[in-house]
């Protein structure tokens, strides 16, 4: 089972075996595409453009966040938000090839310390989940399967995260209440629980 911490603070269970500095300090800048090439391995990353915009957005909340990641496949994304100052990260994936490479990257960073990775649905982990386990939660669902939209829907239902991103085709609807930018052919919705229902009624 995932131990989680909850946006207050309140530790449950996360004992790191190394600090963060010293995380930081054997961890590099994950410039774009870096995860990715970790021993060589690619699995349909989300593009540079894409993660370095999305990381400038949710940036403000990632100073020792506790951090979900959805889909996680090679884990750009969780170990990106490390290097830029989460607490921990919590990586989702069920594809064998892809939990090889989130492995791998997480090995290649000594970032295991701040790293859990679950082999599961990430929609059934995300519907057992409560509100405010999470300070930031990114889902990078494959596209084409409503994924996206359901992810979105039962964050509202039920916040589990302080601060949501939700990749998407850019053709494909999503709930109202967010935010989307799009980049090309791809898009991210950002939803945050610490806005009240009239304004992200105004910002969707």
């Amino acid at each position: 089972d995932l131990t989680h911490t909850s946006i207050d603070g309140e530790k449950r269970g996360f004992r790191p075996s190394q600090s963060l500095a010293q995380l930081k300090n054997s961890m590099p800048k994950l410039f774009p595409g870096a995860a990715e090439r970790q021993n060589n391995i690619i699995v349909r990353p989300t593009s540079d453009r894409v993660r370095e915009a999305w990381m400038s957005i949710v940036q403000p909340w990632l100073s020792g966040a506790r951090v979900l990641d959805l889909f996680a496949g090679s884990g750009a994304l969780g170990l990106e938000a490390l290097s830029r100052g989460a607490a921990h990260v919590d990586f989702v994936e069920r594809a064998a090839e892809s939990l090889r490479a989130l492995r791998a990257n997480i090995a290649a960073l000594d970032a295991g310390a701040h790293a859990r990775v679950q082999r599961d649905d990430a929609v059934q982990v995300m519907a057992a989940l409560s509100a405010a386990e999470y300070d930031v939660a990114f889902a990078d669902p494959p596209y084409g399967e409503g994924l996206a939209a359901a992810v979105a829907e039962h964050w509202l239902a039920v916040p589990f995260a302080t601060i949501l991103g939700v990749e998407h085709a850019a053709g494909d609807a999503v709930p109202a209440g967010g935010t989307t930018r799009r980049y090309g052919s791809t898009a991210v919705t950002i939803y945050r629980a610490d806005l009240r229902p009239a304004d992200r009624e105004m910002m969707s």
